[in-house]
């Protein structure tokens, strides 16, 4: 999920402008936002200056500023498709989910097969414990992208929390065969084998998990907990 930005404002590369795309190119952000201020000074109605200032101050974790921004191009333009979905993006970070989703349905309106958006819209109907209705997103994408893993992903982990375990492993192991060493999906699949009460295969699935990462702290513990339970 990202934020789009716009390479030319209002058809003229001013210097400022330019110097803002540059900037933030580099992800020198803050010095991206005092170029588009520069910009907005001589040119106030510089709608893609508000849009990329938008996007800098997203990636800064300002989301309530770069909302702000998205604004001032929708005032001036209300059906501008990167303002709407930028502004969307940046509900989703505040968990404004509603919101967001309206927002990505006004963008999907104008194109029906953008994949990104329906992922994102996925995202925030998830968050809203809308499983179905995610699932049926994640299920658009893979009818126009069949590789996409992460909608592969996100079908299985939707159906998990549907507690539709048995029907969930098999999109599991599609992302999986799109993304073998994927320690994120091994551990997905543990976590629905053990709802399950497959707890041989579970064990199978974390030494997958820890031979990819070490590390992977949720999976020691789980891996600890299973063992426990087989004594």
């Amino acid at each position: 999920m990202d934020t789009m930005y716009i390479e030319s404002g209002d058809g003229v590369e001013s210097s400022w402008f330019s110097k803002g795309n540059a900037w933030a190119k580099f992800n020198k952000h803050e010095e991206a936002i005092y170029s588009y201020d520069k910009e907005l000074m001589h040119n106030p109605n510089n709608i893609d200056a508000w849009n990329n200032k938008g996007n800098s101050l997203s990636k800064l974790g300002m989301f309530e500023d770069a909302i702000f921004c998205y604004d001032k191009v929708l005032e001036t333009n209300p059906k501008h498709i990167q303002a709407m979905y930028n502004k969307a993006y940046a509900f989703t970070y505040i968990d404004k989910h509603t919101e967001a989703i309206f927002l990505y349905n006004k963008v999907l309106e104008s194109n029906p097969t953008d994949t990104e958006t329906m992922y994102n819209k996925g995202f925030s109907l998830s968050a809203l414990g809308k499983y179905e209705d995610a699932f049926d997103c994640y299920n658009k994408i893979v009818e126009i992208n069949p590789s996409h893993i992460n909608a592969w992903y996100n079908m299985g982990y939707t159906l998990m929390k549907l507690e539709k375990d048995s029907e969930a492993i098999k999109f599991i192991d599609k992302a999986l065969s799109l993304s073998l060493l994927d320690s994120g999906i091994w551990f997905l699949k543990a976590r629905v084998l053990e709802n399950l009460e497959q707890f041989d295969e579970v064990l199978e699935c974390l030494d997958r998990v820890l031979e990819i990462d070490p590390g992977y702290q949720n999976a020691l513990e789980m891996q600890v907990r299973i063992l426990k339970k087989n004594k």
